[in-house]
C-alpha cells in the first residue's frame, strides 16, 4: 500500500507542476498528507486549494477535521462555521437527521 501512496503522491506532484491552479490536485495531495499524519503539509495544501476555489466546501471540511485532530478548537470552529456559511450561500441548507 505504501508504494501505491508514493506513486499517487508523485502523480499529484506532477499534476500540480503541470497545472498549479488546479484546486483538486492540492485537495487530493492534502488528503495523502492528512492520511500520513503530516498536518502542516495537509493544511498548506488545503489552504492552497481554498485560495484557488474558496467555495470548495469539501476542502473546508477536511481542513476543519485536520485542525480539530491537532487540538486547534478555535481554528476548527472557525472552519466549521465557514462550511455552514458556504452551504447557505450555495443553497445547501442543513437538514434534520432522519429519526
Amino acid at each position: 500500500m505504501l508504494g501505491d501512496r508514493s506513486q499517487v503522491l508523485a502523480d499529484l506532484n506532477r499534476s500540480i507542476e503541470l497545472d498549479p491552479k488546479n484546486p483538486q490536485a492540492y485537495f487530493f495531495r492534502g488528503g495523502i498528507f492528512y492520511s500520513n499524519q503530516n498536518a502542516s503539509q495537509a493544511l498548506a495544501d488545503f489552504d492552497r486549494a481554498i485560495l484557488l476555489d474558496p467555495k470548495y466546501t469539501q476542502v473546508h471540511l477536511f481542513r476543519a477535521l485536520r485542525l480539530q485532530s491537532r487540538g486547534d478548537a478555535p481554528g476548527a470552529l472557525a472552519a466549521y462555521t465557514k462550511i455552514i456559511a458556504l452551504d447557505r450561500l450555495i443553497g445547501l441548507e442543513p437538514t434534520e437527521p432522519d429519526r
